[in-house]
């Protein structure tokens, strides 16, 4: 449950970024929310973040893009998948 914990305060922490953090992008094909979650951290960490985020989403169903920029995550996800994502852990975590 640690694990699934930890997943929802990154996500919830995407969600509730600072306004110039997450902006949304719309074409005519997709809308994405592109999300930076800044890390000071290691390598390995990283990769820790990634996979938890990743596995999360594939549990549910959700289609996310995750890359690594120098300094922070960027988290890429259709509009509204987020909060379902959220809402879902929030089920499983109560």
């Amino acid at each position: 449950m640690s694990i699934l914990r930890d997943i929802y305060t990154i996500l919830l922490t995407l969600l509730k970024s600072e306004r110039g953090n997450c902006i949304s992008i719309t074409s005519k094909k997709v809308s994405l929310y592109a999300c930076k979650l800044r890390l000071n951290t290691s390598r390995s960490v990283w990769i820790h973040t990634r996979i938890l985020l990743e596995d999360a989403a594939k549990l549910y169903g959700i289609n996310v893009r995750i890359e690594r920029r120098r300094y922070c995550i960027i988290f890429y996800i259709e509009k509204g998948e987020l909060r379902k994502l959220l809402n879902k852990l929030e089920e499983v975590l109560g």
